[in-house]
C-alpha cells in the first residue's frame, strides 16, 4: 500500500508499506532537481486584487464572446435561430454580472443546469446548449474563485502542458478554469472534458471547435462503443444472475432496466464513466500524432497503465517510463505547490481552491498506486490549504453525485446513457441495485 502524504508544512512524501527499499530509493531522489516532470510552479504575480479581478473579468467577457459565436455556428449547423433569451444570456456573461448571468441562465435552463438535453427546454435552446452550458460553467467558476487564485490554478494546469498537447479536463474547476484562460490566450491548446464524451451534442460541439486540429469522434463510433459496453454489461449481468454466490461483476453504480432478460436503459456514474473511458481511448486512437494530458474527474483506471505524471496532470499513452525518480520529481512538484498555497492567505482560505487542490492530490496518489507504489494510495491532508470544511454544492452538481474527496465532477457524470437514436430527457428509472436512484439526467451516446 502506498501513501501520498502532505503535511502542514507543505512537505510531500510517498511511503510504501512493507517496502524499506522503495522508501529509501524515493527518499534519496527527492532532493534532486526536476528532470522528468514538466509544469512550472511560480509565485503569484504581484498585482493588486483589483487588477486580478479586472484581468479575470476581461477574460470572461472574451470567453462569452467566443461562446456566443459558437452558439451562432451551432444554430447555423442545425438550421435554427438564436432565441432572444439566449442572446440576453450571452450579453449577461459578457457583462460579468453574476446575478444577471444566473437569472438569464435560469430563464432558459428549464430548472436543469446539467449538460444533458432536456425536453422542457425549447428545441432551439437544446441545440445551442453546449455553448450555453460551457459559458455558465466558466462564469460560475469566476464567481466562486478569488481572482488571483483562479489565475494561479489555471496556470498550474496550462503550464503543465507541452506544446500541442490536448488537455482533457474533469471536475468543474479543472475543466472550466483552464478553459477560460486557454480560450483567451494567443497559443491555445485543445481543451475538452472527459465527462461530456458520451453526449452526442457535445461531440458536435468539439467537432465544431477543433475539427480542423484533430480527428473528433463520430456518432457512429459512439454508437458502436455503446453497443460494445451493453454487450459487456449484459455478459456480467448474466454471470451475476447465474452465479448468485460469486463476487458480483456488475458494479455498484451501474444501474439499468431489464426487459425480457435484456438490458435496456443504462444509468449511474460507473456506467457513464465506463463509456467516457472507452470514448477517450477511441479519441486517442484516432489521433496517434497528438499527446493527451488528463485532469481526472473520477479514476479512469484503464488509462493508468501508460500514464505518467506531468506537472499537475497525468500524460496518457506516454512513451516515458514511470520510474521512482519520476515519482520523486512529481512529489517535489506537489510539495512546492502545497507550500505556495500555504503561503497565500487568499488561496488557503478559498473553498474552491482547497477543494480543487485536494482532489488533484488524490488523483496523483491514485496514479502512484497504479504504478506499483502499490495497489492503493491514500492522500492524507492536514494542511488547511488542502483539507477543510464542507464545500457548498454548485447548481451544476447532480444531486446523487459521490465524487472524490472535496471535489465535484461535472454534471454529465451522473447521467443515463440511452439507446442510440433515442431522444434524451429527464426521468426516474428503476435500478438493478437495492436502492432506487434519484432522478438523473439522460444523455444519448449518439444521435
Amino acid at each position: 500500500m502506498a501513501f501520498l502524504l502532505l503535511n502542514r508544512r507543505g512537505a510531500v512524501t510517498i511511503r510504501v508499506a512493507n517496502s524499506p527499499a522503495a522508501n529509501s530509493n524515493l527518499t534519496t531522489t527527492l532532493s534532486k532537481p526536476s528532470k522528468f516532470v514538466t509544469g512550472r510552479i511560480t509565485a503569484s504575480t504581484n498585482i493588486t486584487r483589483t487588477s486580478a479581478e479586472q484581468f479575470v473579468a476581461q477574460k470572461l467577457t472574451q470567453f462569452g464572446q467566443s461562446r456566443r459565436a459558437l452558439a451562432h455556428a451551432l444554430a447555423k449547423k442545425h438550421g435554427v435561430e438564436v432565441p432572444p433569451e439566449v442572446e440576453r444570456f450571452f450579453a449577461a456573461v459578457q457583462s460579468g454580472d453574476w446575478d444577471r448571468i444566473k437569472s438569464a441562465f435560469d430563464a432558459i435552463s428549464a430548472g436543469d443546469a446539467s449538460a444533458s438535453h432536456n425536453d422542457k427546454r425549447t428545441p432551439e435552446v437544446n441545440k445551442l446548449w453546449p455553448a450555453i452550458h460551457d459559458s455558465f460553467g466558466v462564469a460560475e467558476q469566476v464567481h466562486l474563485w478569488p481572482a488571483q487564485s483562479l489565475v494561479d490554478y489555471g496556470n498550474s494546469i496550462l503550464n503543465s502542458l507541452e506544446p500541442g498537447m490536448v488537455y482533457v479536463g474533469g471536475t468543474d474547476s479543472s475543466r472550466w478554469v483552464p478553459a477560460l484562460l486557454n480560450d483567451t490566450s494567443i497559443s491555445s491548446h485543445i481543451v475538452i472534458t472527459q465527462n461530456g464524451l458520451a453526449g452526442s451534442d457535445y461531440l458536435d460541439y468539439i467537432a465544431l471547435q477543433f475539427g480542423d486540429r484533430m480527428q473528433t469522434l463520430t456518432h457512429d463510433e459512439s454508437k458502436t462503443l455503446y453497443q460494445d459496453y451493453l454487450k459487456d454489461l449484459q455478459k456480467r449481468y448474466e454471470h451475476d444472475q447465474q452465479n448468485p454466490d460469486a463476487p458480483k461483476q456488475v458494479r455498484a453504480n451501474e444501474q439499468f432496466k431489464v426487459a425480457d432478460g435484456k438490458i435496456t436503459d443504462v444509468m449511474g456514474r460507473d456506467a457513464v464513466f465506463d463509456m467516457n473511458e472507452r470514448l477517450l481511448k477511441k479519441l486517442m486512437e484516432k489521433n496517434p500524432e497528438l499527446s493527451f494530458a488528463l485532469g481526472e474527474s473520477v479514476p479512469l483506471t484503464g488509462t493508468y497503465a501508460d500514464a505518467v505524471p506531468i506537472g499537475h496532470l497525468m500524460e496518457l499513452n506516454s512513451k516515458n517510463e514511470f520510474t521512482s525518480e519520476r515519482a520523486s520529481q512529481s512529489l517535489d512538484y506537489w510539495r512546492q505547490l502545497s507550500q505556495n498555497i500555504l503561503s497565500n492567505p487568499e488561496a488557503s482560505s478559498s473553498d474552491s481552491a482547497r477543494r480543487s487542490y485536494s482532489h488533484d492530490t488524490v488523483a496523483a496518489g491514485n496514479l502512484f498506486a497504479a504504478h506499483n507504489f502499490n495497489s492503493e494510495a491514500e492522500a492524507r491532508t492536514s494542511s488547511p490549504a488542502i483539507s477543510g470544511r464542507p464545500i457548498p454544492k454548485s447548481p451544476l452538481t447532480s444531486p446523487n453525485s459521490t465524487p472524490a474527496p472535496d471535489a465535484k465532477p461535472t454534471p454529465a457524470n451522473y447521467s443515463t446513457i440511452s439507446s442510440p437514436g433515442t431522444p434524451t430527457k429527464n426521468k426516474t428509472s428503476n435500478s438493478s441495485s437495492a436502492t432506487k436512484p434519484k432522478p438523473t439526467s439522460r444523455i444519448s451516446s449518439a444521435v
